[in-house]
C-alpha cells in the first residue's frame, strides 16, 4: 500500500470511529445492528477503494516503465477534451445551418404533397 493510500486509510478510519462512536450515544437500541453493518460495509468500501488504488499505481508505474510520459498523457488528454468541445460546436453550428437552409425544402415538400392529395 502506498503512503498516500494509507494516510488516506488511516483518516477515513478514524473519521468512521468516532462518526460511529458519537453517534451510538443518539441511537435507539433497534437501530445498533444497521449501524454495525453501515460501518462494516463502509470499512469493506474503504479497503476496496485502496485496492483499486494500489492497482492503478502499478498501472502508472508500468506505463512509466514502458516509456510513456504522464506529463504527455495529461496534455494529450486535455487536448483531446478540447478536440470534442470545439466538435460539439462545429454540430450544432451544422444543426443552425440545416435549419436555416432546409426548412424551406420541407415546407415545399409538404405543400406539393398537399396538392397533390387534392388533384
Amino acid at each position: 500500500m502506498t503512503s498516500d493510500a494509507k494516510v488516506i486509510s488511516e483518516v477515513t478510519t478514524k473519521f468512521l470511529t468516532s462518526y460511529t462512536a458519537d453517534n451510538k450515544q443518539l441511537q435507539s437500541p433497534g437501530l445498533s445492528r444497521q449501524n454495525g453493518f453501515r460501518e462494516s460495509s463502509a470499512q469493506t468500501a474503504t479497503l476496496e477503494l485502496n485496492r483499486k488504488l494500489d492497482k492503478l499505481g502499478e498501472e502508472v508505474k508500468a506505463l512509466v516503465a514502458d516509456g510513456y510520459n504522464p506529463e504527455e498523457l495529461d496534455r494529450h488528454i486535455s487536448l483531446l477534451h478540447e478536440y470534442n468541445d470545439i466538435k460539439d460546436v462545429g454540430q450544432l453550428l451544422l444543426g443552425l445551418y440545416q435549419e436555416a437552409h432546409y426548412s424551406w425544402f420541407h415546407l415545399v415538400c409538404r405543400t406539393v404533397s398537399t396538392v397533390l392529395v387534392f388533384l
